[in-house]
Order: C-alpha cells, then sequence, then structure tokens
C-alpha cells in the first residue's frame, strides 16, 4: 500500500483529491493525513514519512510547494511528488524539482490513474534495479529480496528467506511468507525459474515448490510412495513420486 499526503490551501480541492481516491483507488493508495500550510506539511512529511505527497504549488500566505521541498532539503526524508496546481506556468519547475508528474485542477480521475500507473512503474524499476544489484554481489544469498506483484499489482519486496513454500494452482500462486500469504497471477512455473539460481529452493511437486531452510521435518519419502514433510508454518507438504528421489539426494547434500 502506498501511504500518502495532500497538501493543498483549498479545502475543496483537498476533498475532492481525497473523495476520488477513497473512492477508486483505495486498493493501492492510502492517505495518512491532509493540510493546508507549508509548516504542517513539514510536520507530517516528518511524521508520517509517506511514499507520496500530492503537493500544491501555491501555499499562502508562506510560499509555495518548492518552499517546503527547499525547507526539506537537508532533511533524509525519501518521499517522492506529484505536484498539483490550477495553473500550468510551473509545469518546467515542476520537472527539475523531480516531480513524479504535474497535474492540473480540477484534477481528472482518468490523468490521476495514468500518474499513480506511472508512480507504481518507477517504483518496481527502483526495486528491480536493487535486487539486480544485490543477485550480483551475493546471487546465492538468502538476504537478497525479489519483487512480486499481488493480484491488485502492488509491488512487494520480499526477502527470499522469508519465504516459506509456493503453492501453484493452474495460472496462479499462492506465496507462503513467515506472517502473510500473497496470491500472485503467476504460474508456479515463473517462481520456479525465477529461483532456479538458488539452492535452497525446489520443486518437489506439479503444485509445490519450497525452501529447504524451511523444511522441520520429512515425515516419510521413497520412490515408490513419495513423501511427506512438514513446514516452519507447521504445514504438511506432498513430494512426488517422481520427485522423490532428487529431493532426498538434494536434502541431504544441503544439510551437510
Amino acid at each position: 500500500m502506498i501511504r500518502a499526503i495532500i497538501i493543498d490551501d483549498i479545502e475543496i480541492q483537498r476533498n475532492h483529491l481525497r473523495n476520488i481516491i477513497e473512492k477508486e483507488l483505495s486498493d493501492v493508495l492510502e492517505i495518512k493525513d491532509t493540510t493546508n500550510n507549508i509548516l504542517d506539511g513539514i510536520r507530517l512529511i516528518k511524521f508520517h514519512k509517506p511514499d507520496l505527497v500530492f503537493l500544491d504549488i501555491e501555499l499562502p500566505p508562506l510560499g509555495t510547494g518548492f518552499d517546503l521541498l527547499a525547507a526539506l532539503g537537508e532533511e533524509n526524508i525519501d518521499f517522492d511528488v506529484i505536484f498539483t496546481t490550477q495553473f500550468d506556468q510551473f509545469a518546467i519547475r515542476a520537472i527539475k524539482f523531480g516531480a513524479i508528474d504535474y497535474l492540473l485542477k480540477p484534477i481528472d480521475i482518468k490523468e490521476l490513474k495514468s500518474t499513480i500507473e506511472k508512480y507504481q512503474n518507477r517504483l518496481l524499476k527502483k526495486i528491480n534495479l536493487e535486487v539486480v544489484q544485490q543477485h550480483i554481489q551475493s546471487p546465492d544469498n538468502p538476504e537478497n529480496s525479489i519483487m512480486l506483484r499481488n493480484l491488485n499489482s502492488i509491488p512487494i519486496n520480499v526477502k527470499l528467506k522469508h519465504i516459506i513454500r509456493c503453492e501453484g494452482d493452474v495460472n496462479y500462486t499462492k506465496l507462503y511468507l513467515q506472517n502473510s500469504i500473497i496470491e500472485t497471477s503467476e504460474t508456479l512455473k515463473v517462481y520456479e525459474e525465477m529461483f532456479s539460481n538458488y539452492n535452497f529452493f525446489m520443486r518437489i511437486h506439479k503444485s509445490h515448490l519450497v525452501n529447504l531452510l524451511h523444511i522441520k521435518k520429512v515425515k516419510y519419502c521413497n520412490a515408490k510412495d513419495g513423501g511427506k514433510i512438514i513446514m516452519s508454518d507447521g504445514s504438511t507438504v506432498e513430494i512426488s513420486r517422481r520427485k522423490a528421489t532428487e529431493f532426498l539426494e538434494r536434502y541431504s547434500h544441503f544439510r551437510k
């Protein structure tokens, strides 16, 4: 979920934007707070540490949205900005400030949705770059992360060591983590290929891919009957007969 703040000196404009988001984008955006002035805006940004700020350019009587950003220039606060205004003469300056986009009031729903999609894509590229850099430095490290998108297309960064198992169901996969479950619209084959460079992941059944780090007990396993294992979350996962011998070899070697 993207955490956002709205800073606009006109109440009707703040409410208009908030209502659109709560009606059309509540599965993606969460408005943490709103305000009408620079000083309170700085306070809210420091307090909430949002991912995104919808920032009006004209904020009388103390100045502009640019002044607010300049005041935060020395602070180590990381957020993205979407400028909002009734006038378009600020567009070039907004771009120079590194804004994600520039929306003219009254804000149009389609333009807002397009801007949020642009922001999500930018976030996805940023996270993927970090993931690639991690993989280059340590290609077989469980501390590495991957980028997932759930069924609402919300990007989620997950550490490999937190993934207990993946369960496939035709064109969908559920990833069981230590504290949550993420459902995605990718096949289990996609994750099998994604994790192919990591020796602690193994496909043991047509429906199951497991993290060997999270196996607590092997109940039984043989080529005649297949097998069953107990995972760290207490779940029991089946091993196919076809995978039984390979699993025993891999798991035996992995535990050494």
